[in-house]
């Protein structure tokens, strides 16, 4: 868990919340003493007592006589704290690829299972169906030891609004009456979360990638078949006034005039496919030539041996995407920009175009560095099981403020946001 920068703190709950996040977030790392978790954190022993005394007595945390990762020596040791792992897990369920992943995960957001529903071009109710069944194979493995299920959050392709309804899924058969966050609350009696992939992997690669941990400005592209964006802004994941920032694909002109016009959108390995086929239409002899669908992989394969109509293609497209990058940076004045999709397959050399381009059009002097994901399709299942924690602890957190001060309107998202 991060540590929450702006809290507007109107009342003491808000710093025993504050404390409560900040102590989690050490304990995810592994047990702690008193001493440390008080040096950390700035507390006296006394207060870190307190906040541990909660938690343990709601079962979250535990004491234990000493640090299991430091061999054992004479003599009295102090008490350490660790999270009780046998509260519960959290389930991550990651839509936005043709083979969709479910895992389980511990609350510090440690894998502990993972599985693959495989050829989903389509997500339908029996698709659905199948991922609630692997879910609950997941949780009646040895490994899971009848441990329950706390949470789900769910990175899912498509536009959502807060309340988990689509406006549009083109993936998702009947997405007018799709609702996941009832769907699987329904089945499972636990509090869901759904949103954008694009967002979660962005939250994936600012945890555990290649995003810089003190970067506070990210400018996140996804560019696959499709593409989309997200962004941190001021260290929080912005969303927009309607949870829709981001979707700069979407921004397509379709007036007569400016229809032709690709700028502030990306360009796809759809527009790729398209470039090479266009070329090869009077090419007598080519490997693509007549195929009807070219696969990225097979394209790569190309590119590594110079094929001219895959380069020239491929640098076109990355001469376009440098101008949307560049038109971000000079709008958001962002600490990197970090590009995740299939894109990638074409290596470092298209970073490198991406880059040239990006300078070479620049008059603003911009020093933003472009990096290439570090997670890959893994992003944003990681981004589901680092939300989903969050969530949890916040709600209980939330819980825990209002038996303590007999109030049934505390509500912790109104101070602590997700807490990305």
């Amino acid at each position: 868990m991060n540590r929450p920068e702006k809290v507007v703190f109107e009342n003491q709950n808000n710093f025993r919340v504050l404390n409560q996040i900040r102590l989690v977030a050490e304990l995810q790392k592994g047990p702690q003493s008193f001493t440390a978790l008080a040096e950390k954190l700035s507390l006296s022993i006394t207060a870190i007592a307190k906040i541990v005394k909660e938690l343990c007595e709601s079962g979250l945390t535990k004491l234990v006589s000493s640090d299991p990762y430091v061999p054992k020596k004479a003599g009295r040791r102090p008490n350490y704290v660790a999270l009780n792992m046998e509260t519960g897990l959290i389930a991550a369920i990651d839509l936005s690829n043709r083979d969709i992943s479910i895992a389980l995960a511990e609350l510090n957001h440690t894998i502990l299972l993972q599985d693959v529903l495989e050829g989903q071009d389509l997500i339908t109710r029996d698709s659905l169906q199948e991922i609630a069944d692997k879910l609950r194979a997941l949780l009646s493995s040895k490994e899971a030891a009848g441990r329950p299920l706390l949470g789900i959050c769910i990175s899912s392709p498509g536009k959502l609004d807060p309340e988990g309804n689509y406006i549009f899924a083109h993936r998702i058969v009947d997405y007018e009456h799709m609702n996941l966050k009832r769907y699987f609350s329904d089945l499972f009696a636990v509090d869901v979360d759904v949103y954008h992939d694009v967002k979660l992997g962005c939250i994936g690669e600012r945890v555990f990638g290649a995003i810089p941990k003190e970067a506070r400005n990210i400018f996140f592209a996804y560019i696959d078949n499709e593409a989309g964006s997200s962004l941190f802004l001021n260290g929080h994941l912005y969303d927009g006034a309607h949870g829709l920032a981001g979707e700069v694909n979407d921004i397509n002109p379709i007036d007569e005039i400016s229809s032709a016009s690709t700028q502030g959108t990306f360009a796809t390995l759809e527009d790729i496919r398209a470039d090479i086929k266009k070329q090869l239409k009077d090419v007598p002899s080519h490997p693509f030539k007549g195929k009807a669908h070219i696969h990225v992989n097979d394209m790569a394969k190309l590119y590594e041996k110079h094929d001219p109509y895959v380069e020239k293609a491929v640098e076109r497209n990355a001469q376009s995407n440098a101008l949307a990058l560049l038109a971000m940076a000079n709008l958001l004045d962002v600490d990197d920009i970090v590009v995740q999709g299939r894109i990638e397959a074409f290596g470092e050399t298209y970073r490198a175009l991406l880059e040239h381009y990006f300078h070479a059009y620049d008059l603003n002097h911009n020093t933003t560095p472009i990096l290439f994901s570090s997670l890959k399709n893994q992003a944003n299942i990681l981004g589901a099981i680092y939300q989903g924690c969050n969530l949890y602890w916040l709600r209980r957190f939330g819980e825990l403020t209002s038996e303590r001060t007999g109030s049934d309107n505390y509500d912790v998202s109104q101070y602590f946001g997700d807490n990305i």
